[in-house]
C-alpha cells in the first residue's frame, strides 16, 4: 500500500495494521474517546453505605439497670423463685432469662423495666435488620436450694 493524502495509518511493531481515510479515522477517534469516558465514569466506586443510626445511649446500659433491680435470691420455697424473659432476638423470643426472688425483688417494677428494654431491643433489631442464630431459649427450671433460688437449664 502506498501512502496517500488524507489516509491515516496505524502501525504496530512496524507492521501496517489499519489504513483509514481521514473521516473514518476521526470517527474511530471520537468513538474511542466517548467509550473511554463512559468506562471511566462507570468504573467509579460506589459511595459507601451510610453508617447505621446510633444506638440510643441508654439502650446499652439498660440490661445492667434491669439486673440492678434484682435483690438477693433468697427463698424458702420454689414458689418464691421466678424467671423473667429479657431482651429480644431478631428471630423472635427472649434473648435470655433473669432469675429473681419475689421475697427480695419488686416484681412489678422489674417486669416493667424488662418489658421496656425488650421493646427497645426489638425495635432496634427491626430498624437495623439484625440477625441472630434463631435458637430457641427455653425458660430455666427453678428450684430453691439451701435458701437461694437456683436455675437449671433444661
Amino acid at each position: 500500500m502506498s501512502p496517500s493524502a488524507g489516509t491515516y495509518y496505524l502501525r504496530v511493531r512496524g507492521f501496517l495494521r489499519w489504513a483509514l481515510p481521514r473521516a473514518g479515522a476521526l470517527r474511530v477517534l471520537k468513538s474511542s474517546i466517548v467509550w473511554g469516558a463512559a468506562l471511566a465514569l462507570g468504573c467509579r466506586a460506589a459511595p459507601p453505605p451510610p453508617p447505621p443510626p446510633p444506638e440510643p445511649p441508654d439502650l446499652a446500659a439498660r440490661p445492667a439497670q434491669v439486673l440492678s433491680l434484682i435483690g438477693e435470691l433468697r427463698c424458702e420455697c420454689v414458689e418464691q423463685c421466678r424467671a423473667l424473659p429479657l431482651g429480644a432476638k431478631p428471630c423472635g423470643g427472649p434473648r435470655t432469662y433473669v432469675v429473681f426472688s419475689t421475697v427480695t425483688t419488686d416484681s412489678v417494677r422489674l417486669a416493667r423495666a424488662a418489658a421496656e428494654y425488650t421493646a427497645l431491643e426489638a425495635e432496634r433489631n427491626r430498624r437495623t435488620g439484625a440477625v441472630s442464630d434463631c435458637q430457641f431459649v427455653a425458660a430455666p427450671s427453678l428450684t430453691c436450694s439451701q435458701g437461694y433460688c437456683v436455675s437449671r437449664v433444661r
